[in-house]
């Protein structure tokens, strides 16, 4: 008797909409998987993709080795992102980064991404210099120059909100409280446009995917970043500290401001200019002409010198605990399973 394998189904997004992979052999090379099942429909070959997965997503090395049961689950949704080719040798160092021409839809996750350090990416266990260590991690500025301002992390609370709050802090007059209006903002959004935000992108029902992002325990991600971003018509560029990469929401759309986030792993806060090293909030500016290379670049250092420091979370391996039954789980697609099955929504990392 022959005995018939269990096949997966893996939905897809990219900037061509939502598909359905089905009949997924889970124990086939991921790379494969991507080469053969994906690339046909998205237009991308496996050696030019990113691919992202969870909330907030965080990306699959695509040459991995392993086989896709390890990296997702059956019904398990991915966003594919086409990555930018490499640079020129001949291309100055010192060079600001741009961001690419191609823009994302308007229900997409961005397509742009911008590396935050031209020089290789230093290893987890990195140290910063003694030249680094000479400036807070909070505060940068250009090759010491104070004319324009200084770049400045503005903190938020570790409440499962911090990245509705960062958005109200670049979009509120500065408020670190705009959870709940912007979260009601999000579900308006989706109700407005199911056509835009349905089952296939939102990874749920989009009635559920309102119930679940109206609990004040559910993270905000990309999803809610392309959302404010058409919200307020103004490009989100968020920094993610462990990659060095910048992903630009509303780019392409003709937006003539854009406001900069920084995220850990776990954390999202915001990022604003002063004209003083220890300025005072009131003094703070977040939006910017897209065209402002002065805070762009030191935007840059300033995550490069978080990335050095090692002041990020690698979301797949660290471990975490529940401080609602105590429970020890590891990595985020663990804390994301075990909060479906307990409800549970509170977690720290344990150190």
């Amino acid at each position: 008797e022959i005995t018939k394998r269990m096949t997966w189904t893996i939905r897809v997004r990219s900037k061509k909409g939502a598909v359905t992979v089905k009949d997924v052999d889970p124990s086939l090379l991921f790379v494969d998987f991507l080469e053969s099942k994906v690339s046909p429909l998205v237009g991308i070959p496996a050696s030019h993709m990113k691919v992202m997965h969870g909330f907030p997503p965080k990306s699959i090395a695509v040459d991995t080795n392993a086989t896709i049961s390890p990296l997702l689950s059956n019904g398990d949704l991915i966003t594919i992102e086409e990555t930018s080719p490499p640079p020129s040798s001949s291309s100055s160092s010192s060079s600001h980064p741009t961001a690419a021409s191609e823009a994302p839809t308007s229900s997409s996750v961005p397509t742009t991404t911008t590396t935050a350090s031209s020089s290789s990416t230093p290893s987890s266990n990195t140290q910063p210099t003694s030249q680094v260590s000479k400036q807070p991690l909070d505060v940068v500025s250009a090759e010491g120059d104070d004319v324009d301002g200084w770049v400045v992390r503005r903190k938020m609370e570790d409440d499962n909100s911090c990245l509705f709050n960062a958005v109200g802090y670049l979009f509120e007059n500065h408020s670190r409280d705009a959870s709940a209006s912007l979260r009601n903002t999000v579900v308006s959004s989706i109700q407005e446009d199911k056509q835009a935000y349905n089952e296939g992108v939102l990874g749920m029902p989009p009635s559920s995917y309102i119930s679940w992002i109206l609990d004040p325990k559910h993270w905000g991600g990309a999803i809610e970043l392309s959302i404010f971003a058409k919200h307020y018509k103004t490009e989100i560029a968020a920094f993610d500290i462990s990659t060095q990469k910048m992903y630009c929401y509303g780019e392409g759309e003709g937006y003539k401001h854009r406001g900069y986030l920084i995220y850990d792993g776990l954390h999202y806060d915001s990022l604003a200019k002063n004209p003083l090293k220890d300025g005072p909030e009131e003094f703070d500016t977040t939006l910017f002409p897209p065209s402002d290379q002065d805070t762009l670049s030191k935007s840059i250092k300033l995550i490069d010198r978080h990335h050095q420091a090692h002041q990020f979370t690698d979301t797949a391996t660290f471990q975490l605990i529940c401080l609602e039954c105590k429970s020890v789980i590891k990595g985020e697609k663990g804390a994301a399973q075990h909060a479906m099955v307990t409800g549970h929504g509170k977690f720290t990392e344990l150190k």
